[in-house]
């Protein structure tokens, strides 16, 4: 058989978008390198209700752990700023297991263990040779392997994106609101942050994530430490890597599209990834259903594939700016930025934005450097409607 589709990967972007293919009729399959599908977990398991709206998702109940108002970003003097914007903590391994289930039940085909090590293209067709030998066939590859980006390390596409280390605990014991709690606190994580995610009843997700991975162990205990939980019992300790560089410079070639994490896609301040994964894979199944009606695998029929992410997704640019300045900056100016942010943002329209400029400006001028200007955009970014979560 030669397929039309074949999805390297059962993550969010994998799943999402064998959802689209198998729904219009293409001959797809997922090629999945663990026993398992969405095991081990490796985020922080959030997804807004702007996400599942945009991505055409609804969830059943039963992938809920919890409904969350928002996001709440806590600065180094400990002044926290809310964020009013619905979502969900998922249950993330019975989340990625129900889109790939749902993706079945449409007419996907599933092969779990299936380690991808050579590809070759010949004829318009791809070649795929699996860890235990198998061959398959298919005119059209998509890379959802995550951020060691399987088609990148084979092809030799583009120079690697960077990535950070993350890593978090499952801790039974920790009372908190209905919020997502960020706390940027460079003395712990110096080019990164920390999180507290609730979870359900009082199980949440306690992590962090930096450049730096020396001791990150250590520096998340004494976070803990600090905040003096009455921990009853820690479930679990899992972690990973996440592109933290912006995108590859191509994400597509001849047959094929890169998706989601393989392809560098996440948010830059805050490093949410699954909203555009998802995002990603309604993109690329629905180049996929064009090449195919269309007997067009060339490569200029995918570059529509990076010009339409590049026309929604936030400028890349612009974000990474503001994180590096963000990270380069001491705690006492981080802390006079946050003052400006308003204790609670249900709403933050142009008007708003334009008050706080004149108070920033007459102030405290110096604030408004293109570094900190940056800063401020970055935080804007990191917003449900722009990808952040």
């Amino acid at each position: 058989m030669i397929y039309d589709v074949a999805i390297i990967g059962a993550g969010p972007g994998g799943g999402r978008a064998a959802i689209s293919c198998a729904l219009a009729g293409l001959k797809t399959i997922i090629l999945e390198k663990k026993k398992i599908v969405g095991l081990p977990v490796h985020c922080g398991e959030c997804l807004s209700t702007y996400a599942l709206k945009n991505t055409g998702l609804s969830l059943p109940e039963h992938l809920i752990a919890k409904y969350v108002k928002g996001v709440q970003v806590i600065f180094p003097d400990g002044s926290a700023k809310k964020l009013f914007e619905s979502g969900y903590v998922l249950h993330k391994e019975k989340f990625e297991q129900w889109l790939i289930k749902t993706a079945c039940n449409n007419g996907a085909n599933l092969q779990l263990n299936s380690r991808v090590v050579t590809l070759n293209r010949h004829n318009k067709i791809w070649t795929i040779i699996t860890e235990s030998g198998e061959k398959l066939k298919t005119k059209i590859l998509i890379d959802a392997s995550g951020v060691l980006s399987v088609t990148n390390k084979l092809l030799k596409l583009c120079r690697p994106f960077r990535a950070i280390s993350g890593i978090q605990y499952q801790i039974k014991g920790i009372d908190t609101d209905d919020f997502i709690n960020f706390y940027l606190w460079p003395r712990l994580a110096d080019e990164g942050y920390l999180w507290i995610i609730p979870k359900h009843e009082n199980i949440c997700n306690v992590g962090l994530v930096s450049t730096n991975p020396h001791n990150i162990k250590q520096r998340l205990d004494r976070f803990i430490k600090i905040n003096n939980f009455k921990i009853i019992k820690i479930e679990k300790f899992f972690g990973g890597r996440l592109p933290a560089s912006g995108p590859l410079a191509e994400t597509y070639l001849e047959g094929l599209m890169i998706i989601g994490d393989a392809a560098g896609f996440t948010s830059p301040l805050f490093e949410g990834g699954t909203h555009l994964a998802l995002k990603s894979g309604c993109i690329a199944a629905d180049i996929a259903k064009k090449a195919i009606l269309a007997n067009d695998f060339s490569k200029k029929m995918f570059l529509e594939y990076q010009k339409q992410w590049k026309k929604i997704f936030p400028d890349y640019r612009t974000l990474l700016k503001g994180k590096e300045a963000c990270f380069n900056i001491s705690d006492t100016i981080l802390n006079l930025l946050g003052g400006y942010i308003p204790n609670e943002i249900h709403d933050f329209p142009r008007y708003k934005k334009a008050l706080t400029g004149l108070r920033i400006l007459f102030q405290h001028p110096g604030l408004l450097t293109k570094g900190n200007i940056s800063i401020m955009k970055s935080f804007e970014y990191s917003r449900a409607e722009y990808y952040g979560w």
